[in-house]
Parts: C-alpha cells; structure tokens; sequence
C-alpha cells in the first residue's frame, strides 16, 4: 500500500467523468491512455461513440489522445484504425523503456503528458518509472482477462483506501458526477 501512497497525481471514475477544463488549468495537452477497461471494455473490439466524443472533445480543448496498451498489435491496431490517434501496442508496461522511446520519438514533451489508467499494478508502475503524472479510474466493467483478473479485487480495495484516506491527489471528477 505504502509504494503507492502519494504517487498518484489524481482520481476519477472513468476517462468519460474526467474534468478536462481541470486537467488542462494543469497545462497537460497529451493524454496518455490505457486501452482496455480506460477507454473500452476488455471485450470490445472497436471504439464506442464515448471513444469518438471523446478524440472530438479533446481536439476542442487543443488536447490530443495517445493509446499506450499491453495488449497485441492486431488488437490495438484494429481498435485505432479508425481513429486518428497516435498508439503504442505490446507496451510491456512492467518496463517504461518502450513507452519513453516511443514517446520521445513523438516528440511530446512528458510535462505536458497526463497518463491515464485503471491498474496501479502495471499503468501506475510505468509512469512512476517515466516521472510522469498519474489519474486513476475504476475499471469500466467487471470483465477482464485471467491475467488482470486475478490481481483486480485486490486492487479495488488498494484504490479505495488510497482515496478515503487521500492518498490519491486530486479529485478529477465532474462536479455533476
């Protein structure tokens, strides 16, 4: 519990209950988002209209979305295809060398990156490993693979006694949500 306490830079419940204008008072212009349960549920294979409003949404507010997933490259390919959205697939997130490198070759500036995820295990671990800003949500349903299954509801419990005992920074959610 303690390795977590104070590196997390805020919380919300989803990507889609985030305080954008808030966010962007930060000066953030890049959000680094995690794929499955951040933006989708782990099933879906292609992007909701929630997806679409959301690219449209971040592009009004001079903001740009950026995938980063552990997932495969036919998934996260097929997912981003329609999209006009820079992403990285087979992220091995346990390690953040990838991500830097791919970021870095984008050439964004990481002060201006905000890292967005659902998983203090993997999405919390590689931003702390890059010195980046973390915000993190709730999964967006109860379904996972077996992998992420089996560390989820002790990770739930980790997220709530983080944020009741405000270990979790800001409160990034709408002032209606």
């Amino acid at each position: 519990m303690k390795k977590y306490a104070n590196k997390i830079f805020g919380y919300t419940k989803s990507i889609y209950t985030l305080d954008f204008n808030k966010l962007g008072s930060y000066g953030f212009k890049y959000i680094i988002a995690d794929l499955d349960q951040t933006l989708v549920p782990t099933k879906s294979k292609d992007p909701d209209e929630n997806v679409f409003k959301l690219i449209k949404y971040l592009e009004s507010k001079d903001m740009k979305l950026i995938i980063v997933s552990n997932n495969t490259h036919r998934r996260v390919n097929r997912f981003c295809k329609n999209l006009d959205v820079k992403y990285l697939a087979m992220a091995n997130k346990s390690n953040s060398r990838k991500i830097a490198k791919f970021l870095l070759d984008l050439g964004l500036d990481f002060n201006k990156c905000i890292f967005i995820g659902d998983q203090l295990r993997t999405d919390l671990n590689y931003v702390n490993g890059l010195g980046g800003k973390f915000i993190i949500t709730r999964p967006l349903n109860n379904i996972d693979n077996i992998i992420t299954h089996m560390f989820r509801k002790n990770e739930e419990r980790m997220k709530d006694y983080l944020i009741n005992n405000n270990l979790c920074g800001i409160n990034f959610n709408k002032e209606n949500d």
